[in-house]
């Protein structure tokens, strides 16, 4: 957000940027991400990646946790698979799990579908069939 106004408006505009820092703060939005998330390879032939959806408040930043589980050990956990519409992956998640907290790019869809899914006291364990390859 900081950084398409600074490159839009100029060096001049760079208080907007620490403007746009704050906002994003107030509305639950990590503000030191720098990166895409990288997706590292699967340990075991039987291991899978659930995503834990952190808990959160309506309307605020959606974050995850990307885990690797062996079907073996019978995990818990919800699958979400459905059309996702326009491969436009317009929407962020932000995964926490990493050494610092990296983005994942999402479709709208699946961005409604995880705020309308979110629980506002608990995790939920979910296999994502567009997240979790």
């Amino acid at each position: 957000m900081g950084g398409t106004v600074s490159s839009i408006c100029g060096p001049a505009e760079r208080p907007l940027s620490r403007f746009a820092h704050v906002i994003r703060r107030a509305l639950g939005y990590p503000t030191d991400i720098n990166q895409r998330y990288q997706y590292q390879a699967l340990h075991h032939q039987d291991s899978i990646r659930i995503l834990e959806l952190l808990p959160g408040a309506a309307g605020t930043a959606l974050q995850c946790k990307l885990h690797e589980v062996r079907m073996s050990s019978q995990p818990s956990f919800e699958a979400l698979s459905y059309t996702w519409g326009v491969p436009i992956f317009s929407k962020q998640l932000t995964e926490t799990t990493s050494p610092s907290p990296a983005i994942l790019s999402i479709t709208e869809n699946l961005f409604s579908a995880l705020h309308t899914l979110r629980l506002p006291h608990s995790s939920r364990k979910l296999w994502v069939d567009s997240v979790c390859p």
